[in-house]
């Protein structure tokens, strides 16, 4: 009998252990990552430091898929909005598609530095606003990082608006992007990115505008001259995850997964910031000018784009429009937008 109470004594014991240790796996939560942009990017690095964190807690197994491996941006959201992946990141233009208000990232000329852009972009209530609308389709807000500025390239030095009158100007299929080269004076042409180099070099078109990585990265100082740092949009980056994931992770999870939030979004911003110079100096080796605007000779511009502020400001709705404007006044001391 003894003997027989040992065996079931130990066999209860073997299958403590084994639910025990079926339970510790169950809390293993799998999390897939995703981008369109290669492995030598700032989403890249910010996605690396999300992995390190949340993998060294033992509870979270998370996949990185850089070069679009999930699928294009529109792709990756609707995805992410199906939870078959949980976390993607993109600039803010697809986002649109499913968050229409997300358009108030694109208001042009609103700020003067990466600095201030930033510090509006983290405003408290700005945020919430922006994390109560993703969460309308679906997803949850985690946070920011950015490519820095969209620049002005062309082959003519152009420090004011009337320069660029009559230039043939590509830019990318969005109407409030096309508004903002209409007003300041050029002929904006859609093309698709793929087909710009060749553009330039057969004088499609005359001039272009980017963030400085993807002007690096596409080449196109090979056949520009000028980079005229108009630096009239952010080329923000938004931090998407899913809304019913986040909501079913469990309170232990949920704060490793929160608590590495701001690392990422960090490592991100670190490493673009340093890409940024990295790839200025490439560029400037290889012949390419950069051009500084004198803060009148950007606000020449910016007064020429104010039909933009009100295209947005019509599709982003008031809420987000006031809490942006708010932002600004509260973060930078800006004025409110005409």
């Amino acid at each position: 009998m003894k003997k027989i109470m040992t065996i079931v004594a130990a066999t209860l014991l073997t299958c403590g252990l084994l639910a025990a240790n079926a339970a510790a796996a169950e809390k293993v939560i799998p999390i897939r990552m995703g981008h369109s942009s290669s492995e030598d990017t700032s989403l890249q690095k910010g996605c690396l430091k999300f992995k390190e964190i949340l993998e060294a807690s033992g509870k979270f197994k998370v996949q990185v898929f850089p070069n679009a491996q999930l699928g294009g941006d529109r792709e990756l959201f609707e995805a992410v909005q199906n939870n078959d992946v949980q976390i993607g990141m993109s600039t803010s233009a697809p986002t649109v598609n499913f968050v229409p208000s997300a358009v108030i990232f694109d208001m042009p000329f609103v700020y003067r530095t990466r600095a201030d852009a930033r510090a509006v972009l983290k405003d408290k209530e700005f945020f919430s606003v922006m994390q109560a609308e993703y969460a309308k389709s679906g997803y949850r807000l985690l946070g920011y990082s950015d490519m820095g500025f969209r620049t002005l390239t062309a082959n003519i030095k152009a420090t004011k608006p009337d320069d660029l009158k009559g230039l043939v100007m590509r830019v990318m299929e969005n109407p409030y992007h096309m508004e903002i080269w209409r007003a300041i004076g050029t002929n904006p042409t859609p093309i698709p990115f793929n087909e710009l180099y060749t553009a330039l070099q057969q004088g499609t078109c005359d001039a272009e505008e980017q963030p400085i990585e993807m002007m690096h990265s596409s080449k196109v100082y090979e056949q520009q001259k000028y980079a005229i740092e108009t630096n009239h949009v952010l080329h923000t980056v938004v931090w998407l995850t899913n809304q019913e994931f986040y909501n079913s992770l469990p309170a232990d999870h949920k704060k490793i997964f929160d608590d590495a939030i701001p690392a990422m979004l960090q490592a991100a911003i670190e490493y673009g910031d340093q890409s940024y110079d990295r790839y200025v100096k490439v560029m400037e080796k290889a012949g390419l000018q950069f051009v500084p605007l004198p803060d009148a000779n950007w606000q020449l511009f910016a007064d020429r784009a104010q039909s933009t502020w009100k295209m947005i400001e019509k599709a982003a709705g008031p809420t987000v429009f006031n809490a942006f404007t708010g932002a600004r006044e509260r973060q930078i001391g800006a004025k409110a937008l005409k």
